[in-house]
């Protein structure tokens, strides 16, 4: 378990991992919080590059199978009413700013 903790922590943008319990890890990202939000940060880095990574990892260190339990997803900044189309959307950030891994 703890080379699995090294290997995940030597991804670049990947802060730092900590062990939430007999099967569980946390992966912390850097990033930073979204001005005038609460619960959106800005992920530091390319996320697809960061996620691939972490994929390529956990598949060649763990022995059983494990699976995401949460993965941070984009949040876009809400469009009024006065608009009348939908493609406009920006992303704002991300929510959560962390992974949780399970292992089995």
């Amino acid at each position: 378990m703890q080379d699995l903790v090294e290997n995940l922590r030597s991804v670049d943008g990947v802060k730092n991992v900590k062990r939430q319990g007999e099967d569980v890890l946390m992966i912390n990202l850097f990033c930073r919080e979204v001005p005038g939000s609460e619960e959106v940060v800005d992920v530091q880095g390319d996320l697809r590059s960061i996620s691939q990574k972490l994929v390529n990892v956990l598949d060649s260190e763990v022995s059983g199978s494990w699976s995401w339990m949460v993965k941070p997803e984009k949040k876009y900044q809400e469009t009024g009413l006065e608009t009348e189309s939908v493609s406009d959307r920006k992303v704002k950030g991300h929510k959560p700013g962390y992974y949780m891994v399970s292992l089995t």
